[in-house]
């Protein structure tokens, strides 16, 4: 599996779910994500494969914007 197409979250709590992460990462209008492949979930950290490797990069676009909006 290309690396470029997996997400380390990090600090996410124990109580979150697959299915949260999966609405969350998957809509374009939440975090600007993609198609999901697999999550796996461990304790307060999860893995996140996206199906291709534009569903990272719009994910990183939106992250990008986001941080620019803030400064």
């Amino acid at each position: 599996m290309d690396g470029s197409r997996i997400l380390h979250v990090r600090g996410i709590g124990g109580t979150i779910s697959k299915e949260e992460l999966t609405i969350y990462f998957q809509s374009p209008k939440q975090s600007g994500g993609g198609d999901i492949r697999s999550i796996d979930l461990k304790g307060d950290e999860a893995l996140i494969t996206f199906e291709d490797d534009h569903g990272m990069f719009c994910l990183y676009l939106f992250l990008v914007f986001q941080l620019f909006r803030c400064l």
